[in-house]
């Protein structure tokens, strides 16, 4: 297969030092994202080749005590704030150590089955694009012992083009840097019409069928691994016993992305097909044979040519029909058959011998994903949800919906981190390159269309497009399924995108994307995160408004918000997790006036809050607006409401994080929008008050416009985005004359800056505090 890395990637070479980031990259890892006690033991190899340190949370060096003369006293200790982005990344095409090779595979094929309530029952060939290291570039590399296996798994897009292609450019780079990497090509899948218009027609809209394929193919390469199974027209003798199955990364993308969060759950507990379930689909596999005369079977140019073709395929899915209209054919035979023709049915739940392997999954990223059942059972792995901006295809942007409903973990034991990843401008399709078409519709007149890449800037270009998305999910898969660590300090938020994932216009581009980190479980048992404002039902407390007060109480006499200086519109919503994505949080006290926060169409197309976690709403009417918090930490689990006495420590947490969204009013004239300022205020138990700290310094979470021209009449889609604020920040000066306890906290105030007036509404949830592996001060 042709290896297209784009030219940009291959003009770009800057080196892995930024100027000007400042910091040491040393021992800059993540203290949660140590892998589950029951996730298997990490391997101390790298991809490639040589060992892994792993990682250790920064901590101060220990200073000499400093003794002052009898004449003299020691200076004051010289008070130096702390910044936002203090380490540095590499750009993840840097380095690479082996020659890419790349191939089609051909493994046969699976018998796959649709969630509906009367399941289809299909057959999909276990085929797609094959990439892994050659030889090493330098003499002087060993090989390692063993290669991380990176799957994708492209979405519901015309079956006449291969779009199991469509990342090439990430899978070369992958295995440039040490990693097997399959995308599995889903077309059988896409060209499939179901049963009835409501039974998945147009490929399996609940995607169950996709997960099942991500496991076939996986169950057929831990073959080949094993030396018990042949792949056709390819050799892999290279990789026998080379592909480390204890640290696979998954990618989804659109459907896919709901396909890999099935894979994440079928891995758990297998749900396959049985002898009887494709004995009861003859007719249908009878009828769909003609569903897919518009399927074209691809082997890219340069590859190894398989038997990915119509003839074969149509030869296999003819002696699977007439094996199952043979009468009074035995279970025996049927098995035979599909053995004799390479057809494996999708396993299921079994024990002993005959159980399906269980995989390791270091790292799974849904991009743009589709979510028609609602997930809330992701756990025990790195989890990212991709969201592009202007998405003009799963326009509701249910990624951040799947966060949303799946960013806390439901046990101690589940350490694995949750990210929302905003590409701001991004559009659904360009992170394929074989999908050439910009989604968005040419008659949507509002803001994402109107901001055409020559016209303002916001949206990206394709070029643009597949660099961000280059690092995002290379460097993600590197960090957890690969436990390179040199990527560690942009996933805890402390270095910037490096330059070549910026656009054509610069660096730095921090703006462009959004980070945002849940972390989960314990550590030596100290929970690494600490929510102390809960409005989120994950913590069974609901918090009714009592108008009587203007007070939010969680629970009585407890008062969490004080809104009595807050001269403004406040609400809480609390969110049935089943909510269909287009409804509207209907537990809002007091009621809001409509379309105020959440429009009716909840799509990038008309703009609004499309994030529906339970959440607290603020309308502002003035500039300077505060809102004070009574920080308070809730006894997860108790039958009643247990709290933290008003002396909220923060000792072993190195970070206060809260997600908050700016609904910004439609424009009345196109131009930049007004600058919008929150500032962050600590008071401890003993009334001492921090410095003031500026978000802006720590977060791009209020600048979803990049400061670039807006479109008259039009309002960007928003999301609860994130704001980390190291606790260092908050280090009292010592040339002021009170001393401010970090680790002693009562309330937290927020002041709303909207100079001038605007009519902006705010949004907020998940204050806490958190363990980032940043250095503790």
């Amino acid at each position: 297969m042709v290896i297209r890395l784009r030219r940009l990637l291959l003009a770009l070479s800057l080196s892995a030092g930024l100027a000007g980031c400042g910091g040491s990259s040393s021992n800059n890892g993540f203290l949660s994202i140590a892998p589950p006690p029951d996730s298997g033991t990490p391997t101390s190899t790298g991809p490639v080749g040589g060992t892994v340190t792993p990682f250790v949370p920064e901590t101060p060096p220990a200073m000499p005590p400093v003794t002052a003369s009898p004449e003299t006293s020691a200076p004051p200790p010289k008070f130096s704030p702390i910044t936002r982005l203090e380490k540095q990344v590499p750009a993840v095409q840097d380095g690479a150590i082996y020659a890419a090779e790349a191939a089609d595979y051909d493994l046969g094929s699976a018998i796959v089955s649709t969630a509906d309530s009367r399941p289809f029952v299909f057959l999909a060939r276990l085929h797609g694009g094959l990439w892994y290291p050659g030889k090493p570039l330098a003499s002087s590399v060993a090989l390692p012992a063993k290669y991380p296996v990176i799957v994708f798994l492209h979405g519901q897009h015309d079956p006449r083009v291969p779009n199991y292609q469509g990342y090439d450019y990430l899978a070369s780079d992958l295995a440039a840097h040490g990693y097997v990497v399959l995308s599995i090509d889903a077309n059988d899948i896409n060209a499939a019409r179901c049963a009835s218009a409501s039974n998945c027609s147009g490929g399996d809209f609940t995607s169950q069928s996709r997960g099942q394929l991500v496991l076939a193919t996986l169950d057929k390469l831990k073959k080949v691994n094993d030396g018990i199974q042949t792949t056709n027209g390819i050799s892999l003798k290279s990789l026998v016993g080379k592909i480390d199955f204890d640290r696979v990364g998954i990618m989804g993308h659109s459907r896919g992305g709901q396909g890999i969060n099935d894979a994440i759950q079928l891995n758990d507990q297998r749900l396959g097909v049985t002898l009887q379930e494709l004995r009861a689909a003859t007719t249908e596999l009878q009828n769909q044979r003609n569903n897919w005369v518009s399927n074209i079977w691809f082997s890219s140019a340069g590859a190894t040519r398989t038997t990915g073709t119509r003839e074969a395929f149509f030869a296999t899915l003819d002696a699977l029909i007439a094996a199952l209209k043979t009468s009074g054919i035995s279970d025996a035979d049927l098995s035979a058959a599909l053995e004799n023709n390479n057809v494996t049915l999708a396993a299921g739940a079994a024990t002993g011998p005959s159980a399906p392997p269980k995989y390791v999954f270091k790292a799974a990223l849904s991009l743009a994903p589709t979510d028609g059942r609602r997930f809330l059972k992701i756990a025990n792995v790195p989890f990212a949800a991709m969201v592009p901006s202007c998405d003009g295809d799963v326009r509701n942007l249910n990624g951040a919906h799947v966060f949303d409903r799946n960013r806390f973990g439901r046990s101690a034991t589940d350490t694995a981190p949750r990210f929302q990843i905003v590409v701001r401008g991004a559009n659904h399709n360009y992170f394929n390159s074989v999908w050439t078409k910009d989604d968005y519709p040419e008659n949507a007149a509002d803001y994402c269309y109107l901001s055409s890449m020559t016209k303002s800037g916001i949206r990206l270009t394709p070029t643009d497009q597949t660099a961000v998305g280059l690092f995002l999910i290379n460097s993600f898969m590197r960090h957890f399924a690969g436990n390179e660590i040199a990527f560690a300090p942009y996933w805890n938020g402390s270095a910037p995108l490096p330059a070549q994932a910026c656009p054509a216009n610069g660096w730095p581009c921090d703006n462009r994307v959004a980070l945002t980190l849940q972390t989960n479980g314990q550590t030596n048992g100290v929970s690494n995160h600490k929510v102390i404002a809960p409005f989120d039902d994950a913590y069974g407390i609901n918090q009714p408004y009592d108008s009587a007060t203007s007070m939010l109480r969680a629970g009585n006499p407890l008062d969490l918000i004080d809104a009595s200086a807050f001269a403004g519109n406040l609400h809480t919503c609390t969110t049935d997790p089943t909510l269909h994505d287009h409804s509207i949080p209907a537990q809002c006290a007091p009621l809001m006036q409509p379309n105020a926060f959440f429009r009716p169409s909840r799509s990038t197309y008309s703009g609004g809050l499309l994030s529906a976690p339970n959440q607290l709403l603020l309308g502002l009417t003035k500039p300077d607006m505060p809102l004070t918090i009574t920080l308070k930490e809730p006894v997860v689990g108790s039958a009643t409401l247990n709290v933290s006495p008003d002396d909220l420590s923060t000792v072993g947490y190195d970070t206060l994080s809260f997600r908050i969204a700016m609904i910004r009013p439609d424009p009345a004239k196109e131009g930049p929008l007004p600058t919008q300022e929150v500032t962050v205020m600590l008071t401890d138990s003993n009334g001492a008050t921090s410095p003031v700290v500026k978000v802006s310094n720590f977060s791009d979470a209020l600048d979803s416009s990049m400061g670039l021209t807006v479109p008259a009449g039009s309002r960007a889609a928003e999301l609860l985005n994130m704001v980390a604020i190291p606790i260092a920040a908050f280090k009292h000066d010592p040339a002021s004359p009170r001393a401010f306890d970090p680790a002693r906290l009562k309330t937290l105030t927020l002041t709303f800056a909207n100079a001038p007036n605007d009519g902006t509404k705010v949004a907020l949830t998940d204050v806490q505090l958190q363990i980032f592996g940043r250095a503790l001060h």
